[in-house]
C-alpha cells in the first residue's frame, strides 16, 4: 500500500515548470506556461484506483532535474520519473543485489512497483519503457478529478459532495463538474492575487523601514552639528 504525504503540494508560480504536469505529495499539479499553478488532481485516491488518472506524472525533482540526474542509479526512464528518495531506494536495491542479498529479478520486480506508479514497466532488464495498458473510465462513470479535494488543499473549504449524490439532489452531473471547475479556479485566481499583493506588501514595507532609517540618520546628523555648534560657542 502506497502512503502519500499529507501536506499540500506547492502550488505557488514556478517559472521552471511552465507548460509541464509534475507530481508532488500525493498530487498531480499542471502548470500553464507562464509558470502558475492551474490544477492540482490527487492521483492517489481511491476513486482513480486502475485508470489512467492513477497515474503520476513526472516527479517535480525529475521534471527541474531536466531528467538527467546521472548521479543516480537507476535507467534512464527512472530518472525521468523516479522522486529523489525513490532513486534511493533503486540504489539500495541495486548494491543489495552486488553484495548477494537480492537477486536482480527480485530488485526489478519491487522497482516495477514503482514504475507502475508513474504507468510504465522496465521489462525484463529493468532498462527498458513498456507502457501499461490501464482501463479507461466510462464517461457517465467519470467522477470529479477531486477539484474539491485541489480546494481544500488552498483554501481548507470543506470538500464538495460527490457526483453521485449531487445528481440524486437533481443538479445534472456535467453542470455541477463545470461549476466546481469553474469555482476552483476562481480560488486558485484570487490566491495567486493575494501573493502578488503580499509581495508588493513587503516590498513597500522594505521601502518605508528604509525611508525611516534615512530620516533617522539625517535627524541624527543633525544633533551632531548643532552639538558640536554649541562645543564651539562654549570654547
Amino acid at each position: 500500500m502506497t502512503t502519500y504525504s499529507i501536506k499540500p503540494p506547492d502550488m505557488s508560480r514556478n517559472i521552471a515548470l511552465a507548460g509541464k504536469t509534475v507530481s508532488s505529495r500525493g498530487m498531480n499539479v499542471t502548470y500553464d506556461e507562464l509558470g502558475y499553478a492551474v490544477s492540482a488532481v490527487n492521483y492517489g485516491h481511491e476513486i482513480f484506483a486502475g485508470t489512467k488518472d492513477s497515474v503520476r506524472a513526472p516527479s517535480i525533482e525529475a521534471a527541474l532535474s531536466g531528467g538527467e540526474r546521472n548521479t543516480f542509479a537507476g535507467s534512464v526512464y527512472d530518472r525521468q520519473h523516479f522522486s529523489d528518495r525513490e532513486l534511493a531506494h533503486a540504489a539500495e536495491l541495486k548494491q543489495q543485489v552486488a553484495e548477494g542479498k537480492l537477486r536482480e529479478e527480485q530488485a526489478n520486480a519491487y522497482l516495477d512497483e514503482i514504475r507502475a506508479l508513474y504507468g510504465y514497466s522496465g521489462g525484463g532488464s529493468g532498462s527498458e519503457y513498456v507502457m501499461l495498458d490501464l482501463p479507461e473510465r466510462r464517461t457517465d462513470d467519470e467522477p470529479v478529478s477531486v477539484v474539491a479535494s485541489a480546494r481544500s488543499v488552498q483554501s481548507d473549504a470543506p470538500a464538495q459532495p460527490s457526483l453521485s449524490a449531487q445528481s440524486a439532489q437533481g443538479t445534472p452531473a456535467a453542470e455541477t463538474e463545470r461549476e466546481m471547475q469553474e469555482a476552483y479556479q476562481e480560488a486558485l485566481r484570487l490566491q495567486q492575487q493575494a501573493q502578488t499583493l503580499q509581495s508588493g506588501l513587503k516590498e513597500l514595507r522594505a521601502q518605508d523601514r528604509l525611508a525611516k532609517l534615512a530620516e533617522k540618520e539625517q535627524v541624527s546628523d543633525a544633533l551632531l552639528e548643532m552639538l558640536a555648534g554649541e562645543d564651539e560657542e562654549q570654547k
